[in-house]
């Protein structure tokens, strides 16, 4: 399974669980708007952005999710944005199927 059907399959399941308020399907690179060039994302920004809430309270804490192919391992820089979330209150982790998504979201 590609990586972007993996990541749709998660999308799909994130956002008809309750603790999810919102989350996206991030992109990194450049475009071209007209004569500009815009930068769209950073090196290590996970692939699935989202807000989370607890049972019961809405706290608005930041999701991370770096998407996989089994037997693939995020980069040095994906880890570390990853931990930094982690540092400062947020969930994030590392999904190669929907089943670990959700395990993210629960733990």
């Amino acid at each position: 399974m590609r990586e972007k059907d993996i990541q749709k399959a998660i999308i799909a399941e994130l956002n008809k669980h309750p603790l999810v308020a919102w989350c996206y399907v991030t992109s990194a690179g450049r475009v071209q708007v007209g004569k500009y060039w815009m930068t769209l994302g950073f090196e290590g920004l996970s692939d699935i952005i989202g807000q989370i809430r607890s049972v019961g309270l809405i706290d608005g804490r930041l999701l991370a999710i770096e998407v996989k192919q089994p037997g693939k391992e995020p980069t040095p820089s994906q880890v570390e944005f990853l931990n930094k979330v982690r540092r400062n209150g947020g969930i994030s982790g590392v999904a190669h199927n929907v089943e670990e998504a959700m395990e993210i979201i629960i733990n």
